[in-house]
């Protein structure tokens, strides 16, 4: 796709855009991860990392809004993202607003947050969290792998496709009508049919 000022969503994208506009303060659509580190991490590796990784990956930098009446993505050429650091032998976090899972703003990017904790013991906790609306479990898995290549010293080849990429290739297929040609498949398959037929799966419980 060419570089534009906004871009349309796909279908995904906009089921949780509108989702999370009637409910700004929704979490229900982050996916944290919490991850135990040990003691034998480099924490100064982690931050520079995900700024890499943010700056590959164009949904990372990607904030959302309304344009026109219209839901758009907007792609930043660079974001702001830091590490917020907590250290548990010298400040109590236990129900504290700063360490958690909390809403995002998705007019603002980027959509993702992290923070690393330091035990008493001197063990670490990271936690990443991120907003549905740019990843998946799909993106989680690329993103894990991406991550432990940079860590381990690695350089990773350019990326050829976007997101934005499949955003307008699935807005094509709506437009010409491969989508209605696939719905109209599956009523015209039972049109006649006096009841679509059950399919009865065994289960492990009553």
């Amino acid at each position: 796709v060419e570089n534009k000022e906004y871009y349309v969503l796909s279908s995904a994208q906009k089921r949780m855009y509108f989702l999370q506009q009637m409910k700004t303060d929704n979490t229900a659509y982050n996916m944290p991860q919490v991850l135990p580190l040990g003691k034998d991490i480099d924490k100064e590796k982690l931050e520079p990392i995900l700024r890499e990784l943010i700056a590959r990956h164009e949904s990372l930098r990607t904030s959302f809004m309304m344009v026109n009446k219209e839901p758009v993505q907007k792609i930043h050429d660079s974001v702001e993202f830091e590490i917020e650091f907590f250290d548990l032998a010298t400040e109590e976090l236990i129900g504290s607003p700063r360490w958690g899972v909390r809403s995002f703003d998705l007019s603002q990017a980027p959509l993702i947050w992290s923070g690393l904790m330091r035990l008493p013991d001197n063990t670490h906790i990271w936690m990443v969290d991120m907003h549905h609306i740019i990843s998946d479990g799909t993106s989680h898995m690329v993103l894990t792998e991406d991550f432990v290549s940079l860590y381990n010293g690695n350089q990773l080849e350019p990326l050829r496709l976007q997101y934005r990429d499949f955003s307008q290739w699935q807005n094509r297929l709506f437009a010409f009508g491969a989508i209605k040609a696939q719905e109209d498949y599956w009523l015209d398959l039972y049109r006649d049919a006096r009841e679509i037929p059950r399919l009865e799966l065994h289960t492990d419980f009553k």
